[in-house]
């Protein structure tokens, strides 16, 4: 998400507009394939979403415009809700966790995803860090510790599934 207030000349914003039309680019795609593909129902549950965002994304821009008066203040509330919902997107993933744990499978968390959600925290709140914006730091600074919680869930579900097996096969070897 790209934060107003991380956008003060044309050219230091280009990195952070390339990145996000590039994202909406592909979520369009996404999108798209999923209309072309999905059945009724999927479709108007997705629809149903797609205007839930769309209304208040709607209702963002008119409160900003007509209760903030100054840039400096639209930016500020523009740039809060852009760390809300971006610490929002890293920490979904952790919900799954639990279920992780109980069943200490981890077909539900796939890990490239998780090393791939790494890695873009990582890079991004360098950027963030270099840059100084507190904005895209908090998020994304947050989203490296989410995705490093995943990766020792991974590693520790592996590693105990590891033992386990080890285990029958030393108890089946030593009963024969």
């Amino acid at each position: 998400m790209v934060s107003p207030s991380s956008i003060p000349t044309a050219s230091s914003s280009l990195p952070v507009v390339t990145i996000n039309g590039i994202g909406l680019v592909i979520e369009a795609v996404y999108l798209t394939i999923f209309f072309l593909f999905s059945n009724k129902k999927n479709k108007k549950k997705m629809g149903v979403v797609l205007a839930t965002e769309a209304l208040f994304m709607a209702a963002v821009a008119l409160g900003v415009l007509l209760g903030a008066h100054t840039h400096q203040r639209r930016s500020l509330i523009v740039s809060i809700l852009c760390v809300i919902f971006g610490t929002i997107m890293y920490s979904s993933p952790l919900t799954i966790m639990s279920q992780v744990v109980k069943t200490k499978s981890v077909e539900y968390m796939p890990l490239l995803l998780s090393v791939v959600s790494f890695l873009n925290g990582l890079c991004w709140t360098s950027y963030a860090l270099i840059r100084f914006d507190i904005f895209i730091t908090i998020p994304n600074g947050l989203g490296v510790l989410f995705a490093l919680m995943q990766l020792i869930l991974l590693s520790w579900v592996v590693n105990s599934r590891a033992k386990g097996l080890v285990a029958k096969h030393v108890m089946v070897y030593s009963t024969m």
